[in-house]
């Protein structure tokens, strides 16, 4: 087993390591001046300083990873969570606007068959309001959506059978003549009169309504073109039958736009205003018959 010896020498200022061993074999010295043995533990220290240093920096910054990392892994968790939820409620709002486009089509068609220009109107009016939409878009919330969807979801059933049965009333409504035919001012009513060119008394079938030559002539009601040529003191003249007793006569025309066997609907461009026939100027003799009879315009039509 070996020996060591440690040997000051003051005049040397170093510092011998000697090591002897248990045989016959050389002794053997080291000698180390104390500035490099000072050095050596100098740099051991400053070693030992800097990878406790590392150590502890690497500890905190693991840490501060895992800490991250946790953090990244919960964030992904509820991005993936709110990406759920959020396409479930776009699909909920895309089911709601459905909705509410099959209702807002069925106030149309009521409105249509009731009169088809404030009907032109209003379509219009909402086109006007979807490009204000673009502007702005309220904040709607989750139990907003939940709301409006349960709510929906509870009327559908009744809507669907409403709008079954409004589907068959706004078909009736339709072949109802209750539409103006035209733009112009009253300058004959239904009745007994006295004749613009004859001076006599005689009963007058329909209603003038006086404009310019050309304007435009609508269909009051949904209908069946009957006779569309010139019909003596009538005329340029159409005739169409509404399928519920009712039936239309429109005279007087400068142009008929549409023939005998023609389907047409309320508010269809039909014909062009004119004085054709026993007239005094441009205008249009509006008959509405009821199995045959003439009645008083006024009594139906919307104005």
């Amino acid at each position: 087993m070996k020996k060591s010896y440690l040997h000051t020498k003051k005049k040397t200022q170093k510092l011998t390591l000697m090591m002897i061993p248990n045989s016959t074999s050389k002794i053997r010295q080291y000698a180390f001046s104390y500035k490099i043995i000072a050095a050596v533990v100098l740099a051991l220290i400053m070693l030992t300083s800097m990878l406790t240093f590392f150590s502890t920096r690497y500890f905190y910054v693991n840490q501060d990873y895992q800490n991250l990392n946790r953090q990244l892994i919960t964030l992904k968790k509820e991005n993936t969570a709110q990406k759920v939820k959020i396409d479930y409620f776009a699909s909920k709002s895309q089911e709601i606007e459905s909705r509410i486009a099959k209702l807002k089509e069925l106030e149309n068609q009521i409105t249509k068959a009731i009169d088809p220009k404030a009907a032109e109107a209003e379509s219009m009016s909402v086109v006007s309001r979807s490009a204000d939409r673009d502007f702005y878009m309220p904040e709607v919330d989750e139990a907003d959506i939940r709301f409006v969807d349960e709510l929906l979801s509870s009327q559908e059933k009744n809507i669907d059978e409403l709008f079954d049965n409004i589907q068959g009333k706004i078909t009736k409504l339709e072949k109802i003549p209750n539409s103006m035919p035209t733009d112009g001012r009253l300058t004959s009513p239904f009745g007994d009169r006295i004749h613009p060119v004859t001076k006599k008394v005689e009963f007058h079938s329909g209603i003038d309504l006086a404009n310019n030559t050309g304007t435009n002539i609508y269909a009051s009601a949904t209908g069946i073109v009957l006779f569309s040529e010139i019909n003596g003191t009538y005329g340029k003249m159409i005739l169409v039958s509404h399928g519920n007793g009712y039936s239309t006569v429109y005279a007087h025309l400068s142009k008929q736009l549409v023939k005998a066997g023609d389907q047409v609907k309320k508010g269809d461009l039909i014909g062009k205003m004119g004085s054709t026939g026993r007239s005094t100027g441009p205008h249009l003799h509006f008959e509405i018959r009821e199995n045959g009879t003439p009645i008083d315009p006024q009594k139906i039509l919307v104005k």
